[in-house]
């Protein structure tokens, strides 16, 4: 019962600064919604969009329902994105499912779903055009209508956290290039000093790394 009110409680705070933020915008006071650099890392973020550990983003729509797409961390590491695998309209998911994937020539990637909920709508445009990715906040993959939006925001951040949890990965992905034998040299060395990941260095892993990867940074409980 206490983890539930916790859980709620947070929801409360994250969507209020949601609200918040939607506010200051029609008010037109600058804030900053749209997608600006982390600094020092390169990596696009929106203060207006939900962020998941499992390197999605999340617009929440009047009626409650959320447009998921990948976070620019990671179509960064993953490079050229070939293909986009959508689920089915009614598919039912669970929070941490793959949601939909990510084909990067002979290797893939599933990025989970964020929530508990169904498949109302994918986006057909990104498949034919999964450069449209990159735009964070319009280039989204799949519409999900939430079972439990409340307790599954509160897993989210956004606006300064969102910034906080960015800056945590980056300090874990410096760690996990680290301890790698990678096959080909050099896509760590700019973590090493400091800086990002050679851009697609997923693309060029081996297929054990490359799972790894994915167990340690797109799982999602």
């Amino acid at each position: 019962m206490v983890g539930i009110l916790f859980a709620a409680t947070v929801a409360i705070v994250v969507i209020a600064e949601w609200i918040a933020i939607r506010k200051r915008r029609s008010a037109d006071i600058k804030v900053t919604a749209e997608p600006h650099e982390l600094a020092g890392d390169g990596v696009l973020i929106s203060d207006g969009l939900f962020y998941s550990p499992g390197h999605n983003w999340s617009a929440l729509d009047a009626g409650g329902t959320l447009a998921v797409g990948a976070d620019d961390l990671l179509l960064k590491l993953a490079g050229r994105i070939d293909d986009v695998i959508l689920p089915e309209i009614g598919r039912e998911v669970d929070k941490g499912e793959p949601l939909f994937a990510l084909k990067m020539g002979r290797r893939s990637l599933s990025v989970p779903s964020p929530v508990k909920g169904t498949v109302e709508a994918v986006n057909h445009d990104v498949v034919g055009s999964p450069a449209m990715l990159s735009l964070i906040g319009a280039g989204w993959a799949v519409r999900v209508k939430p079972a439990a939006l409340a307790e599954d925001l509160a897993g989210m951040s956004i606006g300064a956290q969102a910034r906080i949890l960015f800056e945590s990965e980056i300090v874990r992905l410096r760690d996990f290039f680290a301890g790698l034998s990678l096959e080909f040299s050099g896509a760590g060395a700019t973590l090493q000093d400091g800086g990002m990941p050679v851009e697609g260095v997923l693309a060029r892993m081996d297929e054990e790394s490359l799972r790894r990867f994915e167990k340690d940074f797109l799982e999602v409980s």
